[in-house]
């Protein structure tokens, strides 16, 4: 009997410690993957501002008059589902700004 008991005590002790390497390896899994959505998300963020900075420069370029202005934040805001009168005078005004920058 105590031989069966021993092969039982022997078989939980192995179980736990590979229960504890699992755990292990899927906290450095989570880890890492933490760490790479960070660095995606990063970049993704910085490819769209720079995509938008671009867009805002193509588009003051191509917009000689007000009108043609606030066509284009109509469309913009549209196209983002952009309700509120607020965010597209912003819009507007950065438009204005990135005009003069590019032209500058």
């Amino acid at each position: 009997m105590s031989e069966r008991q021993q092969k039982e005590v022997d078989y939980m002790t192995a179980r736990e410690q590979r229960v504890d390497e699992y755990e292990q390896q899927l906290q450095e899994m989570r880890i890492q993957d933490a760490e790479e959505y960070n660095q995606v998300k990063i970049k993704l963020e910085t490819d769209v501002e720079v995509s938008v900075d671009a867009l805002m420069c193509l588009l003051s370029v191509s917009a000689p008059s007000l009108g043609t202005l606030h066509f284009d934040c109509t469309i913009y805001c549209s196209m983002f589902d952009v309700t509120k009168q607020e965010q597209c005078m912003q819009f507007m005004k950065s438009m204005r700004f990135h005009k003069l920058h590019c032209l500058l």
